[in-house]
């Protein structure tokens, strides 16, 4: 007669079917991470050299309002 495998051994391969997944998904997160830096680098190169451009004067206020001595009683 052939023995029968338990539910221990079931237990088993689930687990390992399981921690294979885990493994396999990180795997992927961590992949898909470097691509998308790899990605966001480059654009964000082109925005920084981009907006160096408009940093000039853009600390400077367009309005003429002044708030010295508004607060005078």
């Amino acid at each position: 007669m052939k023995p029968t495998r338990g539910k221990k051994d079931y237990k088993n391969k689930k687990a390992i079917k399981g921690q294979n997944f885990k493994d396999k998904k990180q795997a992927f997160i961590q992949a898909k991470a470097a691509y998308d830096a790899c990605l966001g680098a480059d654009s964000d190169e082109e925005r920084d050299s981009m907006d160096s451009d408009n940093d000039e004067g853009s600390n400077q206020s367009a309005s003429s309002y002044s708030s010295e001595g508004s607060n005078a009683s």
